[in-house]
């Protein structure tokens, strides 16, 4: 898998992979691990992935052997194919190549942001994002109703959009369909010694 970058916007390679995921990323945005290659075996060990697989445009782990107690999913359980296909989505897991700087991730269906103090949601996140690529060190939103201050990272994105170095993706998740277990969370934080949170990117059906 790989992502396509544009001016600091990161998103899914459209030409293979899958058009839903639950995205696991460090909240640190500059944060990346060290050694990829060990933590990949951690994850190995844990069961959350399995074995590595190739099919034509797309690429990665199949899901390991505790990977559903490590994720939730929610309300009645659906089926969730885990086996490659030659047609539809199917459950796997990716580990994005470490970007050199921090990405902004979105999916198709983020509309607004909201304020972290008084929650008022600003529309207009696209400007937001483009001032932050221009000073990514130093940018600061600010809300313009109750005049609060606050990174980029800090803003609610309401499980929408990620700022990035790297990710792990799980393919095959429609938004909101299922969660990472807080176990799954602690076992990345214990790991990589900073706090771990997740967000979806979908596309939306033009159709």
């Amino acid at each position: 898998m790989e992502f396509g970058v544009s001016n600091g916007l990161l998103s899914m390679n459209k030409q293979g992979g899958s058009m839903n995921k639950l995205i696991l990323y460090p909240t640190e945005a500059d944060f990346h691990i060290a050694h990829q290659p060990a933590f990949i075996e951690t994850l190995r060990q844990m069961g959350f992935i399995g074995d590595l697989f190739t099919q034509r445009k797309r690429g990665g782990y199949l899901v390991g052997s505790n990977f559903f107690s490590l994720i939730t999913f929610l309300g009645c359980l659906p089926f969730v194919p885990i086996e490659p296909t030659n047609e539809g989505e199917f459950c796997y897991i990716d580990i994005s190549p470490i970007q050199k700087e921090a990405q902004f991730l979105a999916s198709s269906r983020l509309r607004e942001v909201r304020c972290p103090k008084c929650r008022n949601e600003e529309k207009n996140w696209q400007q937001v994002v483009a001032q932050w690529i221009e000073d990514k060190k130093n940018f600061k939103y600010e809300c313009p109703k109750c005049g609060h201050y606050a990174p980029i990272t800090r803003l609610n994105w309401k499980r929408k959009a990620a700022i990035t170095r790297w990710a792990i993706e799980v393919h095959g998740i429609y938004e909101s369909e299922a969660v990472p277990n807080d176990s799954l969370l602690q076992a990345l934080k214990q790991q990589t010694d900073v706090v771990w949170d997740y967000c979806y990117q979908s596309e939306e059906n033009k159709s």
